[in-house]
């Protein structure tokens, strides 16, 4: 029984669709967590990510964002934060490599296939461009996964926070 690539093509793409849009909905509950005051973006608006092009402009505006709701967060509940910026620098670099990633898709690139056979061909070397963007999507990759459990991180955390102390309480240190 002979597969057709373009089975497996379409199939890859939805699974990734899919998997983004869970992405998302983790982000907008992420924003949902914190009090309606502390929000410094709209949760329905993490979706504009899935607009081509905006989604990833949009994206640096939802690193930031998420990350002053955060902040927003923890000190409206009198809490500490464990580092100034949440997910921040996560969030942006994931952001970046979004963009670099959407740019270097616009050129022309090797199938796997054709680039085993160069990668095993005698006195030929794999263009320069095509071991760039493997870099480039592997990093985008394992930065995703790390922004996810970051801001995973910070949802759990921001359910669970303690309101502050009152004024008078003999545990208020500040």
């Amino acid at each position: 029984m002979k597969v057709s690539w373009d089975i497996i093509w379409w199939t890859g793409i939805i699974i990734m669709l899919l998997v983004f849009a869970l992405f998302l909905l983790h982000l907008q509950d992420t924003v949902k967590a914190a009090a309606p005051e502390n929000r410094k973006l709209k949760a329905g608006s993490i979706w504009m990510q899935f607009i081509p092009l905006i989604g990833v402009v949009y994206s640096f505006i939802v690193a930031i964002k998420l990350s002053d709701t955060i902040v927003a967060e923890y000190r409206a509940k009198g809490q500490a934060l464990p580092v100034e910026r949440p997910t921040y620098k996560a969030g942006i670099t994931l952001a970046f490599f979004s963009l670099i990633t959407s740019i270097l898709g616009f050129f022309p690139k090797l199938t796997m296939n054709e680039l085993g056979q160069l990668m095993y061909a005698e006195k030929t070397a794999v263009p320069f461009l095509s071991i760039i963007i493997v870099i480039a999507d592997l990093a985008f990759f394992v930065l995703w996964i790390v922004y996810w459990a970051q801001t995973a991180g910070y949802k759990k955390k921001m359910k669970n926070l303690p309101d502050q102390l009152p004024d008078n309480s003999i545990f208020n240190h500040s």
